[in-house]
């Protein structure tokens, strides 16, 4: 697993770097590794062993061997077959894996989880582990170093955080900008119809049909289709509007929209489509914590995040998929058909985030 290794962080610099929403990485002098998901300074320092000289977060990318895959697989065929269950990398594989019993069935506690559950799946790991290798480590790291650029976009302030990267001047967003091929000759704008709309030269516009408006600073458009966009500070992924857009430090992800008054962009929205014409509009702001407020259902949503997540569970993601690009072509070609253009190319930046939104 890659990891950016360091000595033990303080206290402080913990809860100033929010580690605690990452899984943790420590290392010990053989070498071996083992990993705690996302948990407190204090929980850390309580179950980490004596012997362990650098800890890190983990950056999630893990390779894995062709042996090792193939024993997990056997060793959970039968959920595999029935579809059954849902386990994680960090609680159910790794922690189990490299963890004590004792250690393991006290940080599943805070977890929720019955020492009961705890062992029995504990018990289930060790014994895999014993089978596939009796001796040595079983998880290994790659340090990647503290020097290293890393864009996590798992939480929405970190979503909008490293997007509005790519507008600004430091080397990280210089070198982002670069990895996604937005440092060539044809620069931040790319792949658009623009008929009579003002650009900011910070902002990145990609794969846009846009009829008239201005782009401010610190905005990052892609496939974006409206009569008119006015934003600044403001993230737009995947957005088909009827109506004009407007708005400062907002997110619309996934949007579509047909109303008769205009498309704000003032907070966060994120739009949901399932079989059978079904669209739901999910709303937030960008000092939620989702995770906080995880069961709660939020002012003018139907659903809370949980029970979105769950609804979701099981749907057919391809008929899902379909929905959306339906909705999505049916407004934008009301708005600016794509039989009049001449070209339309994505970008490689379009195509990755295009990826994440349907």
């Amino acid at each position: 697993i890659l990891v950016a290794l360091r000595p033990m962080p303080t206290k402080e610099q913990w809860e100033a770097e929010a580690l605690h929403q990452y899984g943790l990485i420590a290392v010990d002098s053989k070498g071996d590794a083992m990993q705690l998901e996302k948990v407190t300074y204090d929980i850390a320092k309580l179950y980490l062993p004596s012997e362990v000289k650098q800890v890190g977060t983990s950056l999630g990318s893990f390779s894995v061997s062709a042996a090792l895959l193939d024993a997990l697989l056997a060793e959970f065929s039968q959920e595999l077959a029935a579809k059954s269950g849902s386990l994680d990398s960090d609680p159910h594989f790794w922690m189990p894996l490299t963890m004590k019993k004792a250690d393991y069935r006290a940080v599943m506690g805070k977890k929720d989880v019955s020492a009961t559950d705890a062992d029995k799946h504990f018990d289930r790991m060790a014994a895999f582990k014993t089978r596939f290798s009796s001796s040595g480590g079983i998880l290994g790291c790659v340090d990647v170093g503290q020097q290293a650029y890393w864009w996590d976009y798992g939480r929405l302030e970190l979503y909008m955080r490293n997007n509005s990267l790519l507008t600004e001047t430091s080397s990280s967003a210089f070198a982002l900008r670069r990895f996604l091929g937005l440092e060539s000759s044809k620069g931040r704008q790319q792949w658009n119809t623009l008929e009579h709309v003002e650009v900011h030269p910070s902002a990145v516009v990609l794969n846009c049909r846009i009829g008239s408006g201005r782009i401010g600073p610190g905005s990052v458009l892609v496939n974006v289709v409206a009569p008119q966009v006015t934003v600044e500070n403001c993230i737009l992924v995947k957005v088909s509007s009827m109506v004009p857009i407007f708005g400062k430090g907002g997110l619309l992800y996934n949007v579509v929209e047909q109303r008769n008054s205009d498309l704000p962009c003032d907070a966060v929205r994120a739009d949901v489509f399932m079989p059978g014409g079904v669209h739901h509009k999910i709303y937030s702001t960008r000092s939620t914590d989702g995770g906080k407020v995880w069961k709660d259902t939020l002012p003018n949503n139907s659903y809370s995040f949980e029970g979105i997540y769950k609804a979701n569970q099981p749907l057919d993601v391809l008929e899902c998929t379909q929905e959306a690009n339906s909705a999505h072509e049916n407004v934008g070609n009301k708005v600016m058909p794509l039989s009049s253009l001449k070209s339309l190319r994505v970008s490689v930046y379009s195509c990755c985030v295009a990826r994440g939104c349907i």
